[in-house]
Order: C-alpha cells, then structure tokens, then sequence
C-alpha cells in the first residue's frame, strides 16, 4: 500500500481533529471510570427506607440580583444513633407552596452502616452509559487521526529522501 502525502489544510485538519478527540476520550472515559465506580458503590449499598420531615424552606434568587427567584424545601430525618440526614427535597414558585409542605412527611433511603442517604429509589445507570459511549466513540476516532498523521509523515519522508537522492 502506497501512501501519499497530505494537502497541509488536511494535517492541520487531522492535528486539530487528533487534539479535541484526545480530549474528549480521556475526558470522558475517565468520567466513565468513576461513573461505574459510584454505580457500583450505590449497588452494594444496604438501602432502607426511612421517613423524614419538610422542615423549613428558603428563598433561591437566580440571577443574584432578585429578579428571579423561587423556593426550596429541605428535609430532615434523625436516626436511633442522633445522626441527622437532611437535604434540599423540592423547589417551588410561590412561597405559599413551599411554607405548606413543611411537616409533610417523606421516604429516603438510608445506609445507616455508611451513613449515607439519598432521596429517590434506585441506581442511575445513565452517567455510566453517556460517559462510556462518548469516551468508546472518540477514542478510534483518535486513533484513526493518529494513524493517517503517522502515514503522512512516513510518505513525507519517504518523499523527501527519495527527492534528495535524486
């Protein structure tokens, strides 16, 4: 197989193709690394489920100036031990909505060996999923660039020692 080289609009195309999918696969294969890591860790969780209580609410202004804001609701629940698990749980528009959850009773799900908590059921295996076919998807694409870079500059210079032999 003979190879050719390269118009240089193509190696800079190639170079600059090579940089983004270098970064993008070690961006987001490592991403998919700790994705799996934090799946399989939620996995091997003892998950029970608890009851907690709306405790308070706050005001959240958007664009630091008050122009836009709205309400969240935090939750609060105290295990046998006196740990206390709370969080934010809902965000609302009006502060009626929010003042009315308050003391509104809730499910979370808790490890008390870890003394960890989250507030839905379930693992998500979505993160795991867009990390991993991005980083699979640009790290050939990678390689590819590399390796027609690699031809070029071999039939590059082949091409000009056979032109200083002449």
């Amino acid at each position: 197989m003979k190879s050719k080289v390269l118009p240089k609009n193509l190696v800079i195309i190639h170079l600059i193709l090579l940089i983004i999918f270098i970064v993008f696969s070690i961006v987001f294969l490592t991403n998919f690394v700790k994705a799996v890591q934090f799946y399989v860790y939620d996995k091997n969780c003892d998950w029970k489920e608890e009851t907690a209580t709306i405790v308070k609410y706050s005001i959240n202004t958007q664009n630091g100036h008050g122009y836009f804001y709205d309400f969240s609701t935090f939750y609060e629940y105290i295990d046998d031990n006196g740990k206390i698990y709370s969080g934010i749980w809902e965000r609302f528009d009006t502060e009626a909505d929010a003042k009315a959850e308050i003391g509104k009773q809730i499910t979370i799900y808790v490890d008390h060996e870890r003394g960890i908590h989250k507030s839905s059921a379930g693992t998500n295996i979505g993160a795991v999923c867009f990390n991993g076919i991005i980083g699979f998807v640009t790290l050939p694409l990678f390689l590819y660039c590399l390796i027609r870079l690699l031809l070029h500059l071999l039939a590059w210079y082949k091409e000009k020692t056979t032109s200083q032999e002449e």
